[in-house]
């Protein structure tokens, strides 16, 4: 019986240098030869999910991309979207505008842009991370106009901020959005309901797999969700505490020393 790996990138199949190890390339190749199917879930947008799969060398052989947060299933190759679920257009602007108020800046992602409403240090320093192609809009409105599948809230310099943005989302009984740190600098929001665990059992049932032959191996706050619907958690030992604490398996390797593949040669 086939199993589909749901693996996480940054911290967790790449190491901090955001390279990926040959133990890690060759079991993710073993993996595709003896007929599994491998998700790379990732927050990163789908520009700059597809530039860290192309850098891995393997085939797109029962490959799919779970960009966004899972927001968007892409099947790499078929070169098909499965599911997408975008922003709220009518709540969207209200979104921004408050972080906007708060002097935090933003970005907001469509399948192939970023949009920003200033270009400045902050927007190169995540394009130089990403690869991802950006354009400088001139309102909200122009951002909302488009298909957004998530929005960042970022900050290099400070925390408090963000801090005191997750405050007030938390506690916000009319909002419509998922929030939550994807690492210590972005506030991230999608579709309430748009989150990895839900892409998890999403693309499990498009592929007809039961849930308990699927594995997700993750590291970040982001990752939790699908760690606790898969059929076995996986929780990289570099990982946060609180995703350590839902997992049903913690690696004995971390992300730099072939963890993934500690994973993928355990549970064939």
């Amino acid at each position: 019986m086939s199993k589909a790996y749901f693996i996480d990138f940054d911290e967790t199949l790449l190491n901090t240098d955001k390279t990926v190890s040959e133990e890690n390339v060759r079991a993710l190749k073993a993996a595709q030869d003896r007929g599994d199917y491998l998700a790379f879930t990732t927050g990163r947008p789908f520009y700059g999910g597809s530039f860290l799969f192309n850098r891995l060398g393997i085939s797109t052989h029962n490959c799919f991309l779970l960009c966004f947060h899972g927001a968007l299933i892409y099947d790499l190759e078929g070169e098909c979207i499965i599911h997408k679920t975008i922003m709220n257009r009518d709540k969207l602007p209200a979104l921004l505008k408050e972080i906007q108020r708060r002097g935090i800046y933003l970005e907001a992602f469509s399948k192939d842009m970023l949009y920003c409403l200033e270009e400045n240090d902050f927007t190169h320093r995540y394009a130089a991370t990403t690869q991802e192609p950006f354009t400088v809009v001139n309102s909200i409105e122009d951002i909302a106009s488009h298909e957004i599948y998530k929005v960042m809230a970022i900050d290099y310099n400070s925390r408090d901020e963000l801090y005191k943005l997750q405050h007030e989302m938390e506690n916000d009984s009319h909002n419509v959005f998922d929030s939550f740190f994807s690492n210590k600098w972005f506030y991230e929001f999608t579709e309430m309901g748009a989150n990895k665990g839900e892409a998890l059992q999403s693309l499990a049932k498009h592929l007809g797999l039961p849930i308990e032959d699927t594995v997700a191996m993750g590291d970040e706050q982001n990752d939790i969700s699908m760690i606790e619907a898969a059929g076995v958690g996986v929780a990289m030992i570099n990982g946060k505490e609180n995703v350590k604490a839902v997992a049903d398996v913690i690696t004995t390797n971390d992300n730099n020393h072939g963890g993934v593949a500690e994973i993928l040669n355990l549970y064939k």
